[in-house]
């Protein structure tokens, strides 16, 4: 579910290629771009409630990138129509995706922290049982079942 987001993806890449190849102004195609992305955020908005009731896993890494890719084409625009406040926007934006990256990096790690617990105390009555089967078989593996 979380890869949903990539979709914000390609126009803020579209995007900010564009503005690299043309020069950052507001034209046809960098404008049909910026409302595309505009829509890709609004979805991403109504999924919000779903995106809240999945239990945490890697593939929300899947949020950082779309983020920061929307953030930077955001801020471009900003940049572009200097309207007023557009700095304090621009902060906004950047610290979202900020938030972002580090909220999915601070839970990936706590994930991955619990699961090594998880797969250490599942190994405990492993390496008993292998103790167990060593002890008896006196270490002779050739006699077979």
């Amino acid at each position: 579910m979380p890869t949903i987001a990539i979709i914000l993806a390609p126009p803020a890449i579209a995007g900010t290629a564009w503005f690299t190849l043309y020069g950052e102004r507001a034209d046809p195609i960098s404008m049909g771009l910026l409302g595309i992305l505009v829509l890709m955020i609004l979805l991403q908005l109504f999924l919000i409630r779903i995106y809240r009731t999945l239990s945490f896993t890697l593939g929300f890494w899947s949020f950082t990138f779309p983020v920061a890719a929307a953030a930077s084409y955001a801020i471009e625009w900003f940049t572009i129509t200097r309207f007023a406040g557009w700095q304090a926007a621009s902060v906004a934006a950047l610290v979202v995706a900020t938030a972002v990256v580090v909220a999915v990096a601070v839970r990936s790690i706590i994930l991955v922290m619990t699961v090594r617990r998880g797969a250490r105390r599942a190994e405990r009555p492993l390496r008993h049982a292998d103790a167990v089967v060593e002890q008896v078989g006196d270490g002779d593996a050739s006699r077979g079942p």
